[in-house]
């Protein structure tokens, strides 16, 4: 039997940004929250990268993208920020 994803570290599954290549592939820009497991993986392609989304007793921290207005990842947050990352040059925008 295969391990379940909770037993899986990952040396064992080396694809955790597997669905960053696709979503830039496809043209999307995203926002990805990482853990523990995630943190060393690149998401140089990412429109944002936080370490959450962020809670009333708790502030969401910006690890890559634009500064957040308020403690949290919110709609009008990422509004702002898709239209910076729209507004940017074809060649500036990121490719596989």
């Amino acid at each position: 039997t295969s391990p379940s994803m909770s037993m899986m570290s990952p040396a064992s599954s080396p694809c955790f940004a597997m669905g960053l290549r696709a979503a830039t592939a496809a043209g999307l820009a995203t926002v990805i929250t990482v853990n523990d497991n995630t943190a060393h993986e690149d998401f140089s392609a990412a429109m944002m990268v936080v370490d959450a989304l962020g809670e009333p007793e708790q502030a969401a921290s910006v690890l890559q993208g634009d500064p957040l207005q308020r403690d949290c990842v919110d709609i009008a947050q990422i509004r702002d920020s898709l239209q910076r990352w729209w507004a940017r040059p074809a060649s500036e925008l990121p490719t596989l």
